[in-house]
């Protein structure tokens, strides 16, 4: 089974819903009427749509709110009632209520979007200014795996910035320790090749990326120079859960438009002997079996291979 499609294990699930509870609790949604306003949570989330959205019908208002068509029904007609809402027949499609918030009704929803505001601001007070960004990133990520969306955003390849070359040895170490026991001392070798870089990088002869998706990172790879004529691929990496998007593929592509840049004459790239995706890769992209080498970036004693791509060849 592949276990990226599994199915979540029921403590997953428990994880999930006490962090439902305890927000829900922390925002006053339990109650039966929510930010100091005499509605509902679904009669708020109903005039805030409207508000934002405009041309909307009360279908798609009833899927978006999940609710049934005579609860909706009721609500519509309740907040008719109280002047906040219009309801017209729609002149594309005589079958679909079109609603319209009243000025009314544009004054409460201003009002209750504010105190929304003003509710989570509250809740979130005790946080650092870069924790509530943190916290604001990670909900992000959670909205967009649940809908879908970023499978479908696409993978962005930058230079080195702030933070990334601590990642780079946090994320090998935590992972690599997980899946393949690796320890202290491979971990501690990546600290090195990147301390390296730093003071003894040469600027124009050695380069390194970060692959993003989404403001998050998920991939790092480093050209570093072995001599005047051959270039070496370090530090290649992908987040566990993005392979197999590219992103790989992604990171050589750009290590090899460097290396060639820089006038290198061949590339090298040393992959664990059994990692089937890796020689998939790399030979895809040209790279050629070649002599035993040694990568800085892998565990001394581990069953390397190597490879080599001719820069003054054929693109």
């Amino acid at each position: 089974m592949n276990d990226a499609h599994a199915a979540p294990g029921d403590d997953i699930a428990v994880r999930i819903r006490e962090f439902g509870r305890f927000w829900a609790l922390r925002m006053g949604l339990v109650r039966s009427r929510v930010f100091g306003t005499s509605y509902s949570l679904a009669e708020t989330r109903a005039l805030i749509e409207i508000h934002l959205r405009r041309h909307l019908s009360q279908g798609d208002l009833r899927r978006e709110l999940n609710l049934e068509p005579s609860v909706m029904s009721r609500m519509v007609q309740k907040l008719q009632g109280q002047g906040l809402v219009t309801v017209a027949t729609s002149p594309d499609d005589g079958r679909q209520r079109m609603l319209a918030l009243t000025d009314r009704g544009e004054e409460t929803a201003e009002l209750i979007g504010q105190r929304v505001i003003a509710d989570i601001k509250q809740a979130i007070e005790g946080l650092s200014e870069g924790d509530a960004r943190h916290l604001a990133d990670l909900l992000e990520n959670a909205q967009r795996l649940i809908e879908g969306t970023e499978a479908r955003t696409p993978l962005q390849v930058r230079g080195i910035g702030p933070g990334d070359l601590g990642w780079v040895v946090y994320r090998q170490g935590e992972v690599y320790a997980d899946e393949h026991s690796w320890n202290r001392r491979y971990e501690s070798g990546i600290a090195r090749l990147v301390a390296d870089h730093i003071v003894a990088g040469h600027a124009v002869m050695e380069s390194a990326w970060i692959a993003e998706i989404a403001g998050q990172r998920v991939g790092s790879c480093f050209c570093t120079r072995v001599n005047d004529e051959r270039a070496q691929i370090e530090n290649l990496f992908i987040e566990p859960r993005y392979r197999g998007r590219g992103a790989a593929v992604r990171l050589l592509e750009e290590s090899i438009r460097f290396a060639r840049g820089a006038g290198y004459a061949e590339l090298l790239l040393v992959t664990i002997a059994d990692w089937a995706a890796s020689e998939r890769i790399a030979l895809d992209l040209g790279f050629r079996p070649t002599e035993d080498a040694v990568s800085a970036s892998l565990p001394p004693g581990s069953a390397q291979r190597s490879w080599l791509l001719d820069l003054r060849g054929p693109r």
